[in-house]
């Protein structure tokens, strides 16, 4: 399987993996098996679709990365997070289905922890009528992930409860889940305001958080309405909204004072965030996974976050994905095969043929950019990522206690 950028579709090329309206992920476009013409390429175009996956001889270990049922549980996820947002906007007395809420936050753990492979943020929903739709489901699905790769520091961060109820990364989904939930009670102007200056201190929108807590309350765990009601709160203690302490002053959360699940959906938001800013109409990407990563390391967003979250969630989202189509500084197009956290920019690139259409095996070259020093990726996701790499400045910046260096593939 490789991910070709629509730009680059040409007929004749295979599907591989379903095609689903961008503005409407429930709506399956195109099946796996259908053979791309000119007529579907443009249409596809037309509607703004960004990518499809087609058949590639040799790289059939990437349909393990790209988990049909993965995309089934996210669907349902965020048929779920719809029905929540339109039921809060019809009232305060609207019924909220939490017990779906949970079954489908569950479906889609049980999906990640049966296969290793698929605990890799490769599927991203990019385009759509309901960003704030599209940009729950993803905070939940990173959320997940990085839960399951930091299930030993979930055991020390929540030793007041027993190990196996302190690692269950279930009510962290659902928290991530909802966490805007309190947004769908603001006011247009509010909302308005908040999509053009994406001004965080503005307090309206800070009203989001208590809004949304004082909704899931008594309904949902504590670790969830944790997650909804702090999601905002930044590991320097900069963020909101500020709790009032033992002497009855006021003050925000710092460091482990915030819970573990906040820390963790606070990462996953941000993430998303930077790579799809918040607007009110459309979702775009506005930056590479490589130059969100970036960012992440440096002031002021590594003040913000959790560091071994973070760490975490580079275990979890490939700067390069399997299948990723990319440029290599030196010109030739390629697509990677394997990457492993400890070398996040520096991945195994297969070279490909000049149709996009496969060469026979006695062909390919296999390239390990953590060998080939004076080779690197120029492009990928459709940015130039030249000025964004970025390379650890200790062996072990991005390991997380108890994992080893994994390879996808």
């Amino acid at each position: 399987m490789l991910r070709v950028p629509i730009a680059e579709a040409r007929p004749g090329m295979t599907l591989a993996a379903v095609v689903a309206h961008p503005r409407n992920p429930g709506t399956f476009l195109l099946r796996p098996g259908v053979v791309l013409d000119e007529h579907a390429i443009e249409r596809l175009r037309e509607i703004e679709c960004e990518e499809v996956w087609i058949e590639y001889p040799g790289l059939e270990f990437v349909r393990d990365h790209v988990c049909p049922e993965v995309f089934a549980a996210r669907t349902r996820i965020a048929q779920q997070v719809a029905g929540a947002f339109r039921a809060v906007v019809r009232g305060s007395h609207a019924r909220l289905d939490w017990p779906a809420y949970r079954d489908a936050i569950a479906s889609l753990m049980g999906r990640l922890t049966a296969s290793r492979s698929a605990q890799t943020f490769v599927q991203q929903a990019s385009r759509h009528d309901q960003p704030m739709l599209a940009h729950a489901v993803n905070t939940c699905h990173l959320s997940l992930l990085m839960g399951l790769r930091l299930d030993f520091y979930l055991v020390q961060e929540r030793s007041r409860v027993p190990a196996t109820i302190a690692k269950n990364a279930v009510n962290l989904g659902l928290g991530a889940m909802l966490k805007d939930i309190g947004m769908m009670e603001l006011e247009h102007e509010a909302l308005d305001r908040w999509y053009a200056t994406q001004d965080d201190t503005d307090p309206e929108f800070q009203s989001h958080v208590v809004r949304g807590f004082e909704r899931v309350r008594g309904s949902v765990d504590p670790s969830a309405a944790a997650v909804v009601l702090h999601h905002h709160q930044k590991f320097d203690g900069s963020g909101f909204p500020a709790v009032r302490s033992v002497q009855s002053m006021t003050r925000n959360l710092v460091g482990r004072e915030i819970h573990v699940f906040a820390r963790i959906a606070a990462c996953a938001d941000l993430f998303d965030r930077l790579r799809y800013p918040p607007r009110a109409e459309g979702r775009i990407a506005q930056m590479s996974t490589c130059r969100a990563l970036s960012l992440m390391r440096r002031p002021p967003y590594s003040n913000w976050i959790d560091p071994t979250v973070f760490r975490a969630l580079v275990q979890c989202v490939p700067v390069f994905a399997p299948g990723t189509m990319v440029v290599l500084t030196d010109g030739r197009r390629g697509v990677v095969v394997a990457w492993t956290p400890e070398f996040p920019c520096q991945p195994t690139v297969e070279i490909l043929g000049t149709g996009l259409m496969g060469v026979d095996d006695s062909e390919r070259e296999r390239i390990d950019l953590r060998e080939s020093p004076h080779l690197s990726v120029a492009w990928a996701e459709g940015f130039d990522v030249t000025q964004d790499l970025f390379f650890p400045a200790s062996p072990h910046e991005f390991t997380l206690a108890g994992e080893g260096t994994w390879i996808g593939g």
